[in-house]
């Protein structure tokens, strides 16, 4: 994203947004949203919420990447952590920033009465920073974040469930006239279960229907995914259930959007 100031797409154009896990899943798991660029943060974040099957119980927030940010080099994952937290702790206003901007969940939904968990509250420390700015999801477009220059060079993030650290990456992969509605053009993979554990926890899930011999733990696993699991899935996983998604039973529910 350039450093000028960005200009605001012309509402008269929607795109076209592929968005992810930004750890490498198998089977994949992605979505591609057409998206209106009138349409709201907080409206987006609804959509995606739809797109992957979640149930929007955790907080959320977007985040615009700093093209310029240099991430901590590879070494011992104990080592990064400690360094990530000393950064956290110490921030300056010229500490290399991740986002150029942040976008927050500022919504009252799901079973929490208002705003974000407090266990969401304290990760969301980890991404703040004296030059990023932040805005309310409710009270920002995509038009307002996305330069009508390079649109296509944008990078974007999309985290739910600070917990489970669901963190999506989100890219444009085209432009077109606007249609006034988010639609599901395509995509792939079953939507990941709530509160599973994160990465691990859901490749246990798929671990738990790909033998042929379960644990009494994997078991277990299986019943909590098909019937006790927040978006519990009563078909599971077996029988290539992990690549299954329904594009227009997805549309239909991004139709009944208000």
């Amino acid at each position: 994203m350039p450093m000028h100031a960005p200009k605001a797409m012309p509402p008269s154009q929607q795109c076209n947004f592929h968005i992810s896990p930004e750890h490498l899943l198998h089977p994949p798991v992605w979505r591609v949203l057409s998206v209106p660029v009138t349409t709201s943060f907080a409206d987006l974040h609804r959509a995606l919420q739809v797109a992957f099957g979640w149930k929007s119980v955790h907080s959320y927030e977007f985040g615009v990447h700093d093209p310029e940010y240099e991430p901590i080099a590879g070494g011992d994952e104990r080592v990064l952590q400690v360094m990530k937290k000393i950064q956290t702790l110490t921030k300056r206003v010229d500490d290399s920033r991740k986002y150029l901007l942040r976008i927050l969940d500022d919504a009252k939904y799901g079973t929490r009465s208002v705003g974000p968990e407090p266990s969401d509250r304290a990760r969301k420390s980890a991404w703040e920073h004296p030059r990023t700015p932040e805005k309310n999801a409710s009270q920002i477009n995509v038009c307002e974040v996305l330069d009508r220059a390079q649109p296509k060079g944008l990078h974007m993030s999309y985290t739910y469930d600070y917990a489970n650290k669901w963190v999506h990456d989100i890219s444009i992969v085209g432009i077109a006239p606007a249609t006034n509605a988010i639609q599901c053009i395509e995509g792939e993979g079953h939507g990941i279960i709530e509160d599973c554990g994160g990465i691990q926890g859901w490749q246990a899930l798929l671990d738990a229907y790909n033998t042929l011999t379960p644990t009494k733990k994997q078991w277990e696993r299986r019943k909590w995914l098909e019937k006790q699991a927040l978006n519990a899935d009563p078909q599971g996983l077996s029988n290539g259930g992990d690549r299954r998604w329904d594009l227009d039973e997805v549309n239909a529910r991004l139709g009944r959007m208000v």
